[in-house]
């Protein structure tokens, strides 16, 4: 006889069966994996909205950490927030006639700060204070003594543009340096604390819709000239789905620190973050 053939396999109930076990635990399964993923997509937007502003302010605030004394002031255009101020991109000590060292007539008079003279040049002191450039910009604008935005332009003065001259005492230290500017000009305040900017920079920082621009030009020609922002040509500082900046600048006095604090709200993909961060910003003149 032939052997026997011996049969193996799955019956139709236990197919039906597993099929059914299977479902179950997809079902089960499958909300815990979708709103794991879920989850890390919402923390990637998060995180991703959060970088962005944190990297706008923290822009922000190192331009204001450089920002000449007086010149921030609150902006707005078109019911939208901003802000305008001024960087220079060296500062130190000029000296006066106040000043008691080398009266044997090394450094003259008329080359020293005096109240509601005519100047064309100002001896400003240390080789720690020397413009970076070779040549200064024809752009470059002196600030002494800067009280608000109103007289930043009566009392500063754009340099000529040609490098500093030093002035040797005979110590061959070259501590001294002769600033000249494109014209005469005096001031008419005798500061006590005899210290002077070289501007770099005029900023302002607005919204748009939902974008956030900056405008950087030379010089000092932004404040108040009424023009702001421009969306068109000035290049994006941040930007969302929506956006809403909000700035915030207490003064306090000319002997104490101002306050910028500044906040972005920035939505994405239906994630929502804030940012904020208050900035001191240096006004004693």
């Amino acid at each position: 006889m032939a052997p026997k053939i011996r049969l193996s396999g799955f019956t139709l109930v236990e197919m039906v069966m597993t099929i059914v076990l299977l479902g179950i635990i997809a079902g089960v399964l499958a909300p815990v994996i979708t709103q794991s993923t879920n989850a890390y997509m919402d923390t990637s937007a998060r995180s991703e909205l959060t970088a962005r502003g944190r990297l706008a302010l923290e822009r922000l605030a190192k331009e204001i950490r450089r920002v000449v004394p007086n010149t921030v002031q609150e902006l707005a255009v078109a019911g939208e927030d901003g802000i305008e101020f001024v960087t220079s991109k060296v500062g130190g000590r000029y000296m006066s006639r106040k000043d008691s060292f080398s009266t044997g007539g090394v450094y003259q008079n008329n080359r020293r700060f005096r109240k509601n003279a005519n100047l064309s040049n100002l001896y400003i002191l240390g080789t720690a204070y020397t413009n970076p450039q070779a040549t200064p910009l024809a752009s470059d604008v002196l600030v002494i003594y800067n009280e608000s935005p109103a007289t930043l332009v009566a009392r500063s003065i754009g340099l000529d543009g040609t490098a500093p001259a030093l002035d040797r005492d005979g110590d061959a230290n070259n501590e001294v340096q002769l600033l000249t500017f494109g014209a005469a000009h005096q001031w008419n305040v005798e500061p006590e604390m005899q210290h002077y900017q070289i501007t770099d920079f005029c900023h302002e920082v607005g919204q748009t819709g939902n974008t956030l621009y900056w405008q950087r030009v030379t010089g000092i020609g932004c404040i108040n000239d009424g023009a702001e922002w421009n969306a068109a040509t000035d290049p994006i500082l941040v930007q969302a789905d929506t956006l809403n900046a909000d700035f915030d600048y207490i003064p306090t006095s000319l002997t104490s620190n101002g306050i910028l604090k500044v906040t972005l709200t920035l939505t994405e993909q239906g994630e929502t973050v804030t940012v904020s961060q208050e900035m001191h910003v240096r006004n004693t003149p």
